[in-house]
């Protein structure tokens, strides 16, 4: 098996903690600001629960078999599987990353940037989630890497700000109007799992740990930053908690009672530059997943890609939701499958 020709770094403690605060930055997406915070409105109390499962639970421990076969593997995931069981292994983990990938690409990228641009403009939610997708294949299509770096640093420096932003708490003045969100905790445990740990996740975290000469330094690097992210999750859903935040985006709305206008635009700046980072690449991941099952050229497999995740926004929340727990359900098993042979 060919050896990975990536970054060592070193085993300073300033080089490990840029490493874990750079992978939980990183997976920042519309799970922790978007799904959380709403699940939050509907399940108050028990979203701790929820997340300390999804993220610190379960999520930290896949997390930790993506890295434990990026360092033993020292290659790619998908070249990983390719070697170990062949072209059938390869198909299957491309299913479980589709699976996973299509639904989180329509709940991020569809539903939530799609309302976002339809209050912007003033157009219908279909209207917006068409556009916003659109918008990513573009970019994905005519690969503009200084756009892309430009706006990952800005979402990565807008995070921390946002996380101060939300202070102080207070409760909001008056009654809140709170979607209904008809979803058991499970469903929303194992929908965080796929969307947080399966997908392009182990795809990125085996990429990471194969840079490492230790696999334990690289499982407990990626764990830390799993934890990490969880803990910034954590607290957008304590505070929507705790002020009795409402509606589709109650973090932003937190921010507009603090800060008014100013809030309100730092809100939607770092979340639409945040589901900018993570759809571009996911588009193309899923592009490049669906050329390898279908042998189309990858322009039109992009294309293919944007209708089915425009056409899977259309089910609504609370039915993709139960999407990404039944792919992340699978994706769970078909990674602890692969995570087995690397143990052995």
């Amino acid at each position: 098996m060919p050896q990975y020709p990536g970054y060592r770094p070193g085993y300073s403690f300033k080089g490990l903690f840029f490493t874990v605060f750079s992978l939980a930055m990183t997976n920042i997406a519309g799970d922790n600001m978007a799904v959380v915070p709403l699940m939050a409105t509907a399940l108050q109390n028990d979203i701790y629960g929820v997340v300390l499962a999804a993220y610190f639970g379960i999520g930290a421990c896949l997390a930790g078999i993506s890295a434990w076969i990026g360092a033993i593997a020292k290659d790619e995931l998908p070249q990983t599987v390719e070697w170990n069981g062949g072209k059938p292994a390869k198909d299957l983990l491309a299913w479980a990353i589709l699976g996973v990938c299509l639904p989180a690409s329509a709940l991020t990228g569809g539903f939530f940037a799609g309302a976002i641009l339809a209050d912007i403009f003033g157009v219908a939610h279909g209207w917006g989630a068409f556009w916003a997708l659109l918008i990513y294949a573009f970019c994905v299509r005519k690969k503009n890497k200084r756009l892309i770096l430009s706006l990952n640093t800005l979402s990565l420096l807008t995070i921390p700000l946002l996380l101060a932003a939300c202070f102080p708490l207070g409760q909001f003045a008056g009654s809140q109007t709170h979607l209904p969100v008809p979803v058991d905790r499970w469903t929303v445990i194992w929908a965080l799992v796929g969307y947080n740990a399966c997908g392009l996740r182990p795809v990125l975290l085996t990429e990471a740990g194969a840079c490492f000469h230790s696999p334990w330094l690289a499982v407990g690097t990626a764990v830390a930053a799993k934890w990490l992210e969880g803990a910034i999750t954590l607290f957008f859903a304590y505070a929507v908690v705790e002020s009795g935040a409402a509606g589709l985006l109650p973090i932003g709305q937190i921010l507009e009672n603090h800060w008014g206008m100013v809030g309100r635009m730092l809100f939607l700046i770092s979340l639409l530059t945040v589901i900018f980072s993570c759809m571009v690449p996911a588009m193309d991941v899923n592009a490049h997943q669906i050329k390898g099952l279908t042998g189309l050229r990858h322009s039109h497999a992009l294309c293919l890609a944007l209708i089915i995740t425009l056409s899977i926004t259309f089910l609504g929340l609370v039915k993709l939701l139960g999407m990404l727990a039944i792919a992340g359900l699978a994706a769970t098993l078909t990674m602890l499958s692969i995570g087995r042979k690397f143990t052995r």
